[in-house]
C-alpha cells in the first residue's frame, strides 16, 4: 500500500484500462426484468429465452397457388385430372382428394387428406371441372409441413438477445406477444488514452 501522497499518485497512474474497466463493471447491477408488449420492447434485452409456444407452419399447407394432386398421379405430363373443389387461405377443404382427381388451392391453405403434392397453376391449363398437368410434378413439391419452419418448444430467441424490428416481428409470428427482459440501457464506453511522454 503507498504509504505518501506522490507514492498513491504513482499507484494510480499505473492502473490498467482493464483492471479499471473490471472495478467499475464489478459496481454495476443488471436492471430488474419486466414484463412488456412487444410494441414498447425495442432495445430492450431478454431475460429469458423466448420459446415458441406453437408448431410453425401449423398444419400441412400449399406453397403456391396451384392443384393439390397425388403425386403417383403427375409423375408424366398430358395427364387430366378431375377437379373435385377449391380451397382457399383461411378456409378448410371439404373432403379429401382420391386416385386421379384434383382440387384447386392457394397459397397457405391447408393441403387436402390424400394429396402429397401441388402442380402449380402455371403447369397446367387452369380448368375448372377437369385439369390438364402440362409438366410432370415430383412428389412433395410445394407443400410445406407442419412445424417445418419452426416446432413447438424450439427457443426463437436467445436470453440476452437486444430486441430488433426484425425480433419483434419473429415473436408475433412464431411465439407469444410480449417480452420479458431488462428496459433499455444508457451505454457509455471507456476510451485507452495515449499517456504523453515529457521530455
Amino acid at each position: 500500500m503507498p504509504t505518501t501522497p506522490s507514492a498513491a499518485r504513482a499507484a494510480v497512474s499505473t492502473l490498467s484500462v482493464d483492471e479499471a474497466q473490471s472495478r467499475i463493471l464489478a459496481r454495476i447491477a443488471p436492471l430488474e426484468p419486466t414484463d412488456v408488449g412487444l410494441l414498447d420492447a425495442l432495445g430492450a434485452v431478454l431475460a429469458e429465452d423466448a420459446v415458441a409456444d406453437r408448431d410453425v407452419p401449423p398444419f400441412r399447407n400449399s406453397a403456391m397457388d396451384g392443384y393439390a394432386v397425388r403425386g403417383a398421379d403427375v409423375t408424366r405430363a398430358g395427364v387430366s385430372l378431375r377437379v373435385v373443389g377449391v380451397v382457399g387461405a383461411g378456409a378448410l377443404p371439404e373432403r379429401g382428394v382420391g386416385a386421379r382427381e384434383a382440387m384447386r388451392i392457394m397459397t397457405g391453405a391447408p393441403m387436402p387428406d390424400g394429396a402429397d403434392t401441388v402442380v402449380r397453376v402455371e403447369d397446367t391449363d387452369n380448368g375448372a371441372a377437369v385439369v390438364t398437368i402440362n409438366a410432370a410434378t415430383g412428389q412433395g413439391v410445394a407443400v410445406r409441413q407442419a412445424g417445418e419452419d419452426l416446432r413447438r418448444g424450439e427457443t426463437v430467441l436467445a436470453r440476452g438477445t437486444v430486441l430488433t424490428p426484425r425480433d419483434r416481428r419473429a415473436r408475433v409470428d412464431r411465439s407469444r406477444e410480449g417480452a420479458r427482459g431488462a428496459p433499455p440501457q444508457r451505454r457509455g464506453a471507456l476510451y485507452r488514452r495515449r499517456a504523453r511522454r515529457h521530455r
